[in-house]
């Protein structure tokens, strides 16, 4: 067989002639994305909605459907468990422990160990909203965030901002209702928290963005300092920062921002 012409069309597919009396069309498979359905429907379902999702220290992926349930992938995409949760799961983090830590909306926060989901346990320990002066002070989690000193940093849409301390004896959730000296006024719906370059702690949601510059100080010496260009108004979904420490602000309503400066003022 020989061939004796090629054609590029526009659309990236190659055309072949040759002797063989015809054509044939040589179509590239450049995908970089593929869909990995949970389950096999042709409709939109909250089985196949992923809220949340986790690669840990090991590749194994977990991915929370809005059907209040968590799967486990192992790092070749097969499922490998699947469990139900007491809510949808909003946000996970792996601590330095090797556990894995689930924040739902309306169901608090619970944690299991890696190592026993891959082996087909899940007994989680669970931890919800509670009147004690050191329990847990929120109920819809939105995020959770592992910061300098052993702390769990929870961002939560009806109490704002509270930690726990990951190294301590005794698993007691720091909040305004007993020793974190966080603004009143700022106690609102905090959506997303990151840690700057220099350890900063940024905070941001329905009440713009917010800073803490020593988050492994006693909670009682933190101080929070609001963007003041950044007003009550924007609702501030997510942020990060750059190679060259700008700060871009994704906002609901406001479109993207982006400060070419970490500092507040």
């Amino acid at each position: 067989t020989n061939v004796t012409a090629f054609y590029p069309d526009r659309q990236g597919n190659l055309w072949i002639g040759g002797s063989w009396g015809g054509i044939e069309r040589v179509t590239f498979n450049k995908d970089k994305f593929h869909i990995k359905k949970i389950v096999n429907s042709t409709e939109i379902t909250p089985a196949n909605s992923v809220r949340a999702m986790l690669q840990d220290s090991r590749g194994n992926i977990y991915a929370a459907t809005k059907d209040k349930k968590i799967h486990l992938f192992n790092s070749s995409h097969t499922e490998v468990g699947v469990w139900s949760t007491p809510g949808p799961i909003y946000t996970m983090t792996q601590s330095r422990d090797g556990k894995i830590w689930m924040g739902m909306k309306t169901g608090g926060i619970m944690y299991a160990s890696a190592q026993g989901m891959m082996q087909g346990e899940f007994n989680p320990r669970r931890f919800v909203k509670s009147d004690e002066f050191y329990g847990l002070s929120a109920d819809m989690i939105y995020d959770l965030k592992e910061g300098p000193g052993g702390r769990l940093w929870i961002g939560s849409l009806d109490d704002g901002l509270s930690f726990l301390g990951l190294n301590g004896r005794y698993e007691q959730f720091i909040s305004k209702k007993n020793r974190l000296s966080f603004p009143t006024e700022q106690r609102n719906s905090i959506r997303d928290i990151e840690f700057g370059p220099d350890g900063s702690l940024y905070a941001c949601g329905t009440i713009g963005m917010f800073v803490c510059r020593d988050p492994g100080n006693d909670p009682e010496d933190m101080k929070f300092n609001h963007f003041k260009y950044v007003g009550d108004g924007y609702d501030v979904q997510e942020i990060m920062f750059s190679s060259s420490n700008n700060i871009y602000a994704a906002t609901t309503g406001s479109g993207l921002l982006k400060f070419d400066s970490i500092d507040p003022d």
